[in-house]
């Protein structure tokens, strides 16, 4: 019965500890919507021929989204906007774009 309950206040402390570390996505929703937002740009990248882009700039870099040429985000990293009008853009728009829950702008 000892052992038990040790190892239920052993499991609280790990599970606390991964939530307030982030749990390398796993309970942190942020960090989870943002590798959604990452992975909508790469699949707007590969649809939309990248490499011929006008501008890449930082585009399948490991910077910050809001590095990446016309990308705009909030202060949590969260896609709000894409202004990529004049950069060459060619083929057709992903459905994963959809996944841009907090998008505000589209150009």
């Amino acid at each position: 019965m000892k052992l038990g309950r040790t190892f239920i206040a052993v499991a609280a402390v790990v599970l606390m500890s991964l939530i307030s570390a982030g749990g390398a996505g796993l309970v942190n929703p942020v960090y989870a919507q943002t590798v959604n937002d990452h992975d909508a740009l790469i699949a707007l990248y590969n649809a939309a021929d990248g490499a011929n882009w006008t501008n890449n700039a930082n585009w399948l870099s490991d910077k910050p989204l809001g590095d990446w040429h016309g990308v705009s985000t909030d202060d949590r990293g969260r896609v709000i906007g894409l202004a990529l009008s004049y950069n060459r853009l060619s083929g057709e728009i992903p459905t994963e774009l959809g996944n841009l829950s907090n998008m505000e702008q589209l150009e």
